[in-house]
């Protein structure tokens, strides 16, 4: 069995921060002494813009109640599921995708083009190019995609992918008008390269 990768922990206060490492410690994992030698970093609040990695939001994995001072411990344990199922995806995931003659760093979420400057992509936006990228030639229909990237989510509905879908071609298409690498296909998106 392998071990569990180090988290990082970045917290507003001392207080959040030994909270977030207790639950993260829990789920039988290290905390990482740098952050930049940890898979994921548990944030409440903005993490250090240093930081160039996967961010899981303890509030976001939580829903809408937000306790900066005092988190829910009654909490810990979904937030812990979500931190597995985080660190699950982070390991299915390829460290690089090359896409034609363009490269995804799924680590670092930047995608590089030769002779362009490298552009930073969000984790739904690296989350949304792995997986069509695991599915080759084959479009995921929208629901797959929501469901996925979204981790079933309650209320997300499908402007909001089409809405990531918009930014993202912004972001790796040449001409993002006339789309080449991101697809839209009558039942869902494909990958073009």
């Amino acid at each position: 069995m392998s071990e569990k990768p180090a988290i990082a922990i970045f917290a507003g206060t001392p207080v959040q921060a030994n909270y977030l490492a207790a639950v993260v410690r829990t789920g039988g994992h290290a905390i990482a002494e740098n952050p930049a030698d940890a898979a994921i970093i548990v944030s409440l609040g903005k993490p250090p813009e240093a930081y160039k990695g996967r961010v899981l939001m303890y509030d976001d994995a939580m829903g809408s109640e937000k306790n900066d001072t005092h988190p829910a411990p009654q909490r810990a344990a979904s937030f812990l599921a979500r931190l597995e199922r985080e660190i699950q995806a982070l390991s299915a995931i390829p460290a690089t995708i090359a896409l034609g003659d363009c490269q995804l760093d799924t680590r670092q979420s930047f995608w590089t083009r030769p002779g362009k400057e490298a552009v930073r992509l969000t984790e739904k936006e690296v989350s949304i190019l792995a997986y069509l990228y695991d599915a080759p030639g084959k479009a995921l229909s929208r629901q797959a995609l929501l469901d996925r990237v979204w981790d079933y989510a309650e209320g997300v509905e499908t402007h909001t992918l089409e809405t990531h879908i918009y930014r993202l071609r912004q972001k790796i298409e040449e001409d993002p008008s006339v789309p080449k690498i991101l697809l839209t296909q009558e039942d869902g998106y494909r990958l073009g390269l």
